[in-house]
């Protein structure tokens, strides 16, 4: 499955109806990210968010073209930041695993890194920086995966 996005423009892929409440939950989720709410859904709410999450990364960094959402990068970055979005928006949903909410790697506990950089940040910028230390620990990714 590959999306493409642009500001004006998320397109995914239709799987069912959503609830009005999980309506308003992606819309505020929109608005904390600066984007505009889309159309379509997911299967999940937490699918829904993980992939507003790469749709935002991917502005961020300016790729402008298709990508996958569910490649390995993709889907460990938005299960992160998906996760500390989560915990920012008091929204009481879990999107990581507690392999990644309730464990260190390597020193660092990187649902509560992305949340503090969420707090402490613009979220654009806070995207970023998350994209980098997530890039720099991707060489976890096989190992976190088996947990």
């Amino acid at each position: 499955m590959y999306y493409t996005y642009n500001m004006n423009n998320l397109n995914m892929k239709v799987s069912g109806a959503n609830s009005f409440e999980e309506k308003k939950i992606i819309d505020r989720v929109c608005e904390y990210l600066h984007m505009q709410s889309p159309d379509l859904f997911d299967t999940s709410i937490e699918d829904e968010i993980k992939d507003l999450c790469s749709a935002k990364l991917c502005d961020v960094i300016g790729i402008r073209c298709a990508y996958n959402p569910k490649n390995d990068f993709f889907n460990f970055f938005s299960t992160i930041m998906g996760e500390a979005v989560c915990i920012k928006l008091h929204l009481n949903m879990n999107i990581a695993p507690n392999a990644l909410r309730l464990v260190r790697y390597d020193g660092i506990n990187f649902v509560n890194s992305t949340y503090q950089l969420l707090n402490s940040e613009d979220v654009d910028e806070a995207f970023i920086d998350a994209y980098n230390l997530v890039d720099r620990y991707k060489h976890l990714i096989e190992r976190i995966k088996k947990v």
